[in-house]
């Protein structure tokens, strides 16, 4: 399976393993279905002249597969290659939950539920993670990829975070409330930013 951002335009090259020299066109089409009849629906064969195709204008299905054949032209011969399926995507991943950041032992650690995600590629969702102090918006931990530590187990895709306390910045202040802000980037690269519910912290001026 392939993906592409509805934002970019179709854009391909390939090579030939045969010698080109005997190869006098290439057409691109692009199908919902492999077995297309004599044209292609989406898009019917189109002479290209080059080892490349480019469409900035083509309408895309979104979210339903597709396929690109390369119908190639030589000495009165005809074949093809196939490419496929792709699916266009057109936005994040969606979420209908929300973030809980504790602490659990040495770390704060904010966990999500990762059925509440909705995407077409679910298992390769990427969580960018950061801690930031609520009101002063101070940076504890910078963004990075969630690490799994201590309570949080490491799981694909994963369902948690961890800080180590001793590794923050900054220290923990009494009665100072806390978020995690998560970045989930999806297979096309479109982000959803999520901040987590906050954590007040109070352990007796343990970490002030």
């Amino acid at each position: 399976m392939f993906y592409l951002d509805k934002d970019h335009q179709l854009y391909m090259n390939w090579s030939s393993y045969e010698n080109e020299s005997g190869i006098y066109d290439y057409e691109v089409g692009l199908a919902s279905t492999k077995n297309y009849g004599d044209t292609p629906d989406i898009s019917p064969f189109t002479s290209t002249h080059h080892n490349f195709y480019q469409n900035d204008n083509l309408s895309l299905p979104v979210g339903t597969p597709f396929y690109i054949f390369i119908k190639v032209q030589k000495a009165g011969n005809v074949s093809y290659a196939e490419l496929g399926p792709i699916v266009v995507i057109q936005s994040s991943a969606t979420y209908s939950g929300t973030l809980n950041l504790t602490m659990e032992s040495d770390f704060l650690v904010v966990r999500w539920d990762v059925q509440l995600f909705t995407d077409p590629e679910k298992k390769y969702l990427k969580f960018y993670v950061a801690l930031e102090e609520l009101t002063s918006g101070t940076l504890l931990h910078p963004k990075s990829l969630a690490r799994a530590s201590g309570s949080c187990i490491q799981s694909t895709p994963p369902s948690c975070a961890a800080f180590n306390i001793s590794e923050l910045h900054w220290g923990l202040h009494q009665q100072h409330a806390y978020v995690a802000k998560v970045q989930v980037t999806n297979i096309v690269d479109l982000d959803l930013m999520l901040t987590s519910e906050p954590y007040v912290h109070d352990s007796r001026g343990m970490y002030c």
